[in-house]
């Protein structure tokens, strides 16, 4: 029903996880271990069309992580390029905005060692879109 009338929704922190925090919350479906899907999951199988939003600045450094948690939470509903969508392609989407602006942007960029899902990666390289490229080089 929700995808007929194409409904879409950006869930930030709490709505993306909930953790039950108050007694008005005790039917939050927090996901694995506690309960088999989360928020995102029934959206997601409703037809809806779901981002990660920020309630603040900072958190854009975890949106990697984020996604990861909706990714490995969802049991296999989603690949890791749906996840990454929720936080990159679907926002485009939700906001009416042509994503081809940021396809145009292709000089900016991160590479990641290992999944930007991963809790473990890490930024080996970044290119800002204006001719510089920092690239990383951890020790050991």
């Amino acid at each position: 029903m929700l995808s007929l009338l194409r409904a879409a929704t950006i869930l930030s922190d709490y709505p993306l996880f909930s953790y039950r925090t108050s007694w008005d919350q005790r039917r939050a479906l927090t996901g694995a271990p506690l309960t088999n899907g989360t928020a995102v999951d029934h959206l997601l199988d409703a037809g809806v069309t779901v981002a990660i939003g920020l309630e603040e600045d900072w958190i854009v450094r975890d949106l990697g992580v984020l996604a990861g948690i909706v990714y490995k939470n969802g049991g296999g509903k989603l690949d890791e390029g749906q996840a990454l969508d929720l936080a990159g392609a679907n926002v485009y989407k939700l906001l009416g905005l042509d994503d081809s602006a940021a396809s145009e942007n292709i000089d900016e960029f991160v590479v990641f060692e290992g999944s930007p899902l991963e809790v473990g990666s890490r930024v080996r390289a970044v290119g800002d879109g204006l001719g510089e490229v920092k690239v990383f080089d951890y020790e050991e």
